[in-house]
C-alpha cells in the first residue's frame, strides 16, 4: 500500500474524530525525543515567558505562541535547549542531548498503562534496559532477566519443582504464583518461549502495590512488563545480530548409581538367599514374565565360564553408552535482522528472527521463526495512529530418548550394555524376561524386544505452535496535557501436538502384543488393537480480545504544583479450546487409521491374564474468561519535593461469584515520596541525591481451583462397565472472590557525589487474605472438603540495589550488587493437620500447608546415628535413641524435625564490568541461601525390587566402627520397608542449599569504523559469552551442587556472536 492510499484509508477510518483536531492559528504541536536513542521524553518543560507546558508520556507537547519566538526545553538529566519555533512549522521534533555528568539519569519505567520517570515514582520498580538484555545469549527472555534485579527469584534444583520464578516470594496457596506477563501494554496469554528477546527494548519489574495495583486482580504476584522496540527517528537503520552457542554433553557421573561390581555381588547374595527361586521354576504367568537381571540369568544357567562373565559385567558402566550415543553436544543458533526509521510523519520497525536449537539429548530439536512490525503515523499534530503485528511459529521435536531416565519404573542396571561392538542397538530386558519373549504367543506375535537406541528414531513427538498478535490504536491530544488513548489487541495461539509411535516402535509393538488373541490350535492371531502406529494428537486454540479506553492527564501550575493521572475502562475476553485424540493402526504413508477398534469389551492380556479394555483417550474442553475493569491512577507533586500517588481498580469476571461482582470491592494503593535533597536545609555534599518513599495497597490474584458455578468432568466407562459418568469437581461457590494481598513498601534512593555510589534499599511486608484453600465441610453435602476463600499467608523481606563506579577514565570499572530477602509462611489453613507426620516428610514438592511454616517445607525424622552393633538406623523417640520403627513412623508432625523451606530466603548477585577503550568484560556471580534440599541415598527395598540403586551402597555400614565414618545403614535381607523409608526421610539426609555460582562471562569488542574501510557500518560489535560456569562454593559438607541434585550436570555453554548496525 503506497503512502497516499494509506493516508486516505486512515483519514476515512478516523473521520468521526478528525474534525476536532484542527489547530488554532498559533498553536504549535511537536515532539521531544532523546538525541541518542530517539525515544520520546516525558516530563520535558517547554516554556516561553508566561507560556508553559510539559511533554506527555509519548513526548508530545502543544504550546500557544503569538509569533516566532525562542522556546526553552529543559528536563533533569539532559542539556537545556533553546529553539526558535514558528507557528508555520507543522510538527517540530526536538532532540535533547543527555548530560553524562549530571547526577540523575532519567530512567523511565513502563507499567503497561503509562511511562513514569523513576525519579518521580513512589512504588517499587526495577528496569532492565536493552544493553543489559543483550548481554545474555538466550532464546528465552526469562534467562536474560535472571540475577539482574533484586526481588526476582529463579528457583533451581529441587526448588524449581515448586515455582519456576517469583517476585518477592509466594503469596498464594493454590493459585498460580507466576507473575503477570505484559507485552506492549496488554497481558500476554501465550507461552513466553514464543517471544523473541531480540525484539525487546526494555523490561520493567513491578513489585509493590503502588507499582502493580493498576493491574488489580492479577497483580498480587508482581508484574513483568515487556516493551518491544519501536521505529527510530532518522534515516533507515538496519540491525543484524547473530550468535552460535555450543554446550558439551552433561556430566552423567553427577548421578550417583550403584557400581556394577556392587550390583553383581548384591544380586549374587539375593540369588543364594533364594530370592529368585520363582524365576528358576516359574509356576505362574507373572513369574514367567517378570524380568530378572542379566547377572541372575547367568547364575541360573550356570555356565562353565560364569565367574569370567560376571567379572566382565562388573567392568561395564551403562553411563558410557548413554553419554556416547544418547547424548550429544548442544548447538544453538540465533539470527535477527531488523530495519527501523522515521519519515516526516511515519515511524516504522520491521524485524525477523530465526532460531534453531539442538539440545543435549539426541533426537531433540527446536526451531522458531518470528516476525514483528510496529508502525506509528502522526496524522496531525494531535493525532497519532499506531498498528503492530507479531507472528511466531515454532517447531519442537523429541524422539524416544529420556536419557539416563531410560527405565524409570524398573530401574536401569548399571552393567547393562545398550550398544554392541559394531554400533548396533542391543536389547534391554527391562520390562519382560527374555525367556518369556522368546516363547510368547507360540512365536506368532510381533517382535517384542525393546532396543532403546533404535527407539530414538521410531517416535516422532512434535509440537507446532503458531502465535499471532495484532494491535492497533490511536492517541489524541484533546487539550494540552490531556490525551485520549484507544487500544485494541487480538491474540491467537494455535498449538498442534502430534505424538506418533511408529509401527515398528517398541511402544506400538508392546500394545499390539498385549491385546493379541492367539489360537495355538489354528496358529492364527486376532488383533483387537490393530497393527500399525499409535498416534496421540493434542490441539489447543487460544483466542483473546482486549480493548482499552484511557485518558492521560498532566499539568503544571507554575513551579509549585504538578499533577499527572490516568483513568479508563478495559474489557477482555479469552477463549481456550482443547481437544485430544488417541488413534490406533495409523499408517504414515497414507495417514489412514483403523476406526474399528472396540473400546467397550474386555480382552485378556498376554502379560498377566487379566481382562481389560483397550485404552481410549479422547476429550474436548473449553474455557472462557471474561473481564471488565475500571481503573484510575494519579500523582501530585509539590515543589518537586513531595509526591502523593493513588491507584484504584475494580475488576469483574465470570470466574468470580455473583456476590463478589455485585459488591465490586476495588483494589487500591497509595504512596508518598519525599525528595529530601531538594529541601533548603539539606546540605550533605557527599550524598547529593536522597529520596524517601512509602506505599500501601491491596493487590489481587485469581485461582482456577474453584468456580462460581458447579464444574464437572465426564468420564467414559471403566473395565467393569461401559456407562458414561459425570464427576463433580467443585460445588458452586457464589461467594467466590479474588484473593487479596495487602502490601506495604518503604524505600530509600540515594547517590553519592559524582554518582560514584548509588542505590536503593527497600523493606516490604505482605499479608495475603481470602486465599483459596481447602476447608472441611458437612459430608452430608456429598463432599468432605471444598475450596473457598479461607486461607492466609504473610511475607516480608528486603531488596537492595547498589551500583558503584569504582574507576573512571580510559579504563573503567563498575559494580552492580543486588541482594534480597523473601520469607513467607502460612497464617491460616482450616484443614486439620494429618495425624501421621510421614505424610509431610514424603510430600516432596507438593503443597502441604502448615500454619507457621513455609508453604513448601522439608520435614524429617530426628537422626540418632547408626547402631554400632548391626548398623541399623536410629532415631530420637521421646529424647532417646530408638529402633522402634513402627512407632517412629507414626509420629505426629509436632514430634518431627522441621528443617526449613525449599525455596531460598536470601539471594542476590554481583556483576562487575571492566571497560578498556573498545573492549568490555563483565561477569556475574550469584548466591542463594536459607533453603534446604533432601540428599539422595540408598533404598534397600528398591534395590531388591530392581531399582538402579544409589552409589551410597558402597559406603554402607559393614562392621562395628563403621558408624564413626558413615551414616549409611547396613543392608539387610529380607528388607524392612519401614526401616528403609525412615532412613530416606532422616534429618541426616537434609542439607543446606546455600551456594555461590559463577553464572556467566561476557567479553565484547566494538570495532572502530576506521578499521572497516569503505564498509558503510554505523556500529559493529563482536562478543564471546560463557554461561553455566559452575558452582564456586556450597555449604553442604558433601559438596553436592544443589542446582543439580543427583541429576545430570549441565556443561558450560560457549557462545560467539556479532551485532552490526548499518
Amino acid at each position: 500500500m503506497n503512502r497516499n492510499l494509506y493516508l486516505k484509508v486512515v483519514t476515512i477510518f478516523f473521520a468521526a474524530t478528525t474534525y476536532i483536531c484542527s489547530a488554532q492559528t498559533r498553536q504549535i504541536s511537536g515532539k521531544v525525543i532523546d538525541s541518542i536513542s530517539s525515544t520520546p521524553l516525558m516530563g520535558v518543560t517547554i516554556q516561553n515567558g508566561t507560556q508553559k507546558t510539559v511533554s506527555d508520556a509519548n513526548g508530545l507537547f502543544s504550546i500557544a505562541l503569538r509569533e516566532d519566538v525562542a522556546v526553552i526545553f529543559t528536563i533533569l538529566g539532559y542539556h537545556r535547549k533553546i529553539v526558535v519555533l514558528s507557528a508555520s512549522d507543522p510538527f517540530p521534533v526536538i532532540d535533547l542531548q543527555p548530560a553524562a555528568n549530571l547526577l540523575d539519569e532519567v530512567e523511565v519505567a513502563n507499567t503497561g498503562y503509562q511511562k513514569i520517570p523513576l525519579e518521580r515514582v513512589t512504588g517499587s520498580f526495577s528496569v532492565i534496559n536493552q544493553k543489559l538484555l543483550d548481554r545474555v545469549v538466550s532464546t528465552n527472555v526469562l534467562n536474560r532477566i535472571e540475577n539482574v534485579v533484586p526481588g526476582l527469584l529463579f528457583n533451581k534444583g529441587d526448588a524449581a519443582q515448586t515455582d519456576p520464578f517469583l517476585i518477592r516470594g509466594r503469596s498464594t496457596i493454590t493459585a498460580d504464583a507466576q507473575p503477570l506477563i505484559v507485552v506492549d501494554d496488554f497481558p500476554y496469554d501465550g507461552d513466553i518461549r514464543n517471544l523473541n528477546p531480540n525484539d525487546f527494548e526494555q523490561v520493567s519489574i513491578l513489585k509493590d502495590a503502588a507499582a502493580a495495583s493498576i493491574w488489580g486482580a492479577r497483580a498480587a504476584n508482581g508484574v513483568i512488563v515487556i516493551t518491544t522496540k519501536r521505529g527510530q527517528f532518522g534515516a533507515p537503520t538496519w540491525t543484524f545480530t547473530a550468535n552460535t552457542s555450543l554446550q558439551g554433553r552433561p556430566d552423567l557421573n553427577n548421578v550417583s548409581i550403584m557400581s556394577s561390581a556392587d550390583r553383581v555381588e548384591w544380586e549374587r547374595m539375593l540369588f543364594e538367599q533364594g530370592y529368585y527361586n520363582n524365576a528358576k521354576n516359574p509356576t505362574t504367568l507373572l513369574n514367567k514374565v517378570s524380568p530378572i537381571p542379566g547377572a541372575v540369568e547367568l547364575m541360573i544357567k550356570n555356565p562353565a565360564d560364569l565367574e569370567e562373565r560376571l567379572s566382565e559385567l562388573k567392568k561395564q558402566d551403562v553411563r558410557d553408552d548413554l553419554k556416547k550415543y544418547f547424548y550429544q553436544t548442544s548447538l544453538k543458533q540465533q539470527y535477527n535482522l531488523s530495519i527501523s526509521g522515521r519519515g516526516k510523519d511515519l515511524s516504522y520497525l520491521l524485524s525477523g528472527g530465526y532460531d534453531r536449537n539442538s539440545t543435549n539429548l539426541n533426537g531433540e530439536q527446536y526451531e522458531r521463526v518470528s516476525i514483528r512490525s510496529q508502525n506509528n503515523y502522526q496524522l496531525t499534530g494531535k493525532i497519532n495512529i499506531f498498528a503492530g503485528m507479531a507472528y511466531t511459529e515454532s517447531f519442537q521435536q523429541t524422539g524416544e530418548n529420556p536419557g539416563l531416565n531410560l527405565s524409570p519404573t524398573r530401574g536401569l542396571s548399571p552393567y547393562v550394555r545398550l550398544i554392541g561392538n559394531q554400533g548396533e542397538a542391543l536389547p534391554y530386558y527391562g520390562d519382560y524376561r527374555k525367556g518369556f519373549l522368546d516363547t510368547a504367543g507360540s512365536g506368532l506375535l510381533q517382535d517384542w524386544v525393546w532396543r532403546p537406541y533404535d527407539e530414538i528414531t521410531l517416535r516422532e513427538n512434535k509440537s507446532h505452535v503458531r502465535d499471532m498478535t495484532l494491535n492497533t490504536g490511536l492517541e489524541y491530544q484533546v487539550l494540552p496535557g490531556l490525551d485520549l488513548i484507544l487500544k485494541y489487541q487480538y491474540e491467537n495461539q494455535l498449538e498442534a501436538g502430534k505424538d506418533l509411535h511408529s509401527e515398528n516402535s517398541y511402544y506400538a509393538r508392546d500394545m499390539v502384543n498385549r491385546f493379541a488373541q492367539v489360537s495355538a490350535e489354528s496358529g492364527s492371531v486376532a488383533y483387537p488393537l490393530p497393527m500399525g502406529g499409535i498416534l496421540q494428537e493434542n490441539n489447543s486454540d487460544l483466542g483473546a480480545h482486549q480493548g482499552r479506553l484511557q485518558f492521560n492527564f498532566m499539568h503544571h501550575w507554575g513551579v509549585r504544583h504538578e499533577i499527572s493521572g490516568l483513568a479508563g475502562y478495559e474489557i477482555r475476553n479469552k477463549v481456550t479450546q482443547t481437544s485430544n485424540y488417541l488413534l490406533y493402526g495409523y499408517r504414515a504413508e497414507s495417514a489412514a487409521i483403523n476406526s474399528s477398534v472396540d473400546f467397550q469389551h474386555n480382552y485378556p492380556s498376554n502379560i498377566n491374564g487379566n481382562t481389560t479394555k483397550i485404552p481410549n483417550s479422547q476429550g474436548i474442553g473449553k474455557q472462557t474468561d471474561h473481564f471488565i475493569s475500571y481503573f484510575a491512577n494519579a500523582a501530585y507533586t509539590y515543589l518537586k519535593r513531595y509526591t502523593l500517588s493513588a491507584s484504584l481498580r475494580k475488576d469483574e469476571a465470570n470466574l468470580f461469584g455473583v456476590a463478589a461482582n455485585q459488591k465490586g470491592t476495588p483494589l487500591w494503593s497509595s504512596g508518598i515520596a519525599w525528595r529530601i535533597d531538594e529541601e533548603k536545609f539539606y546540605s550533605v555534599s557527599f550524598l547529593p541525591r536522597l529520596k524517601l518513599r512509602a506505599t500501601y495497597g491491596i493487590n489481587g490474584n485469581i485461582s482456577r481451583r474453584s468456580s462460581a458455578n458447579t464444574t464437572v468432568i465426564f468420564l467414559s466407562g471403566g473395565d467393569s462397565h461401559s456407562f458414561t459418568a459425570a464427576q463433580i469437581l467443585n460445588p458452586p461457590n457464589k461467594n467466590l472472590r479474588w484473593e487479596k494481598v495487602k502490601n506495604w513498601n518503604v524505600g530509600i534512593d540515594f547517590s553519592s557525589a559524582l554518582n560514584r555510589v548509588s542505590g536503593t534499599i527497600e523493606l516490604y511486608r505482605k499479608n495475603a487474605v481470602d486465599l483459596l484453600a481447602e476447608a472441611p465441610t458437612d459430608p452430608t453435602m456429598g463432599f468432605t472438603s471444598i475450596y473457598a476463600n479461607v486461607g492466609g499467608m504473610k511475607g516480608s523481606g528486603m531488596d537492595i540495589l547498589l551500583e558503584s563506579q569504582n574507576i573512571k577514565g580510559w579504563f573503567s570499572w563498575r559494580s552492580n550488587l543486588i541482594f534480597s530477602i523473601a520469607k513467607t509462611e502460612v497464617t491460616k489453613y482450616l484443614m486439620p493437620v494429618s495425624s501421621n507426620g510421614f505424610t509431610y516428610a514424603a510430600s516432596g514438592m507438593s503443597v502441604m500447608p502448615v500454619v507457621g511454616k513455609s508453604l513448601y517445607s522439608i520435614y524429617s525424622y530426628s537422626w540418632a546415628g547408626l547402631d554400632p552393633q548391626d548398623g541399623d538406623p536410629q532415631f530420637f523417640l521421646n529424647n532417646s535413641r530408638s529402633k522402634d520403627y513402627p512407632t517412629i513412623y507414626s509420629l505426629p508432625l509436632e514430634d518431627m524435625q522441621y528443617n526449613g523451606p525449599v525455596q531460598p530466603t536470601h539471594f542476590g548477585a554481583l556483576r562487575n564490568t571492566f571497560s578498556l577503550q573498545n573492549m568490555e568484560l563483565s561477569f556475574n556471580i550469584s548466591f542463594k541461601a536459607g533453603n534446604f534440599f533432601r540428599v539422595n541415598s540408598i533404598y534397600n527395598s528398591g534395590i531388591i525390587n530392581g531399582s538402579t540403586g544409589h552409589g551410597d551402597f558402597g559406603k554402607r555400614w559393614l562392621k562395628p566402627g563403621d558408624e564413626l565414618k558413615t551414616t549409611v545403614p547396613s543392608m539387610i535381607y529380607p528388607a524392612d520397608p519401614i526401616r528403609d523409608q525412615l532412613y530416606q526421610y532422616a534429618s541426616s539426609l537434609v542439607a543446606h542449599a546455600d551456594e555461590i555460582r559463577f553464572d556467566d562471562l561476557n567479553i565484547s569488542y566494538a570495532i572502530d569504523k576506521k578499521n572497516l574501510g569503505k564498509i558503510r557500518v554505523h556500529q559493529a560489535r563482536v562478543f564471546i559469552y560463557l554461561s553455566q560456569l559452575g558452582m564456586i562454593w556450597a555449604s553442604n559438607k558433601a559438596g553436592i551442587d544443589p542446582d543439580f541434585n543427583n541429576v545430570p550436570k549441565e556443561a558450560p555453554t560457549f557462545s560467539l556472536g556479532l551485532n552490526i548496525k548499518f
